[in-house]
């Protein structure tokens, strides 16, 4: 008599258990769905900033070249890298020193996240192209999107040990790279950039 029971008991204690696994599992696949569906908007708003991005870009040369209005509202106003990079490149020393400080804290400010990428893979496959822009720094793009983390993955002192993805670049996003990070035993390079978010 007690072992049925013991059999009932540990029986409905399993089927409980199973039951509870699969509830869980419904609600981890919900939140998975719906943080998919997010990061797909959150790439597609950057995709759409790139785009804007070359529209703005020749608006400003042309301005530029036309000679119609301050190029430091133009570059200002458009508010991207390559803005501020065309602005730098036909600056002469009338316009107040071409904006020095001006220019370093607009572009500080549009820079206004941090985060790790891996810019070499484990072969030596790199996944970015240097962008040769008129400003101060090292400015790559990654050649796919890319998930930014709070650290690098098995480099010690790069960042968070505990590394947590943290944000996401979208195919030829334009970031600043302020340290790079070697993997030890291993051609990998992650780096600490910073973006716009």
């Amino acid at each position: 008599m007690k072992f049925r029971i013991i059999v009932a008991v540990l029986t409905l204690a399993i089927l409980g258990l199973f039951g509870m696994v699969m509830y869980l599992t419904y609600e981890l696949r919900s939140t998975n769905k719906v943080l998919k569906s997010s990061n797909e908007e959150v790439r597609q708003a950057k995709l759409k900033l790139i785009k804007q991005d070359s529209i703005a870009q020749k608006k400003l040369q042309d301005c530029l070249n036309d000679g119609t209005r301050n190029s430091w509202e133009i570059a200002a106003g458009t508010n991207t890298l390559t803005a501020y990079s065309s602005f730098k490149d036909n600056c002469n020393s009338a316009e107040s020193d071409c904006h020095k400080d001006d220019l370093k804290n607009a572009i500080d400010a549009l820079l206004n996240t941090k985060g790790y990428v891996q810019m070499v893979e484990t072969n030596g496959n790199q996944l970015f192209t240097t962008v040769n822009l008129s400003l101060d720094g090292d400015f790559v793009k990654f050649k796919t999107d890319k998930s930014v983390r709070t650290g690098a993955i098995g480099i010690p002192d790069c960042g968070s040990a505990n590394s947590a993805r943290s944000g996401v670049l979208v195919k030829d996003e334009i970031v600043r790279v302020r340290n790079k990070c070697n993997a030890p035993g291993s051609k990998s390079v992650w780096a600490l950039i910073e973006y716009a978010d």
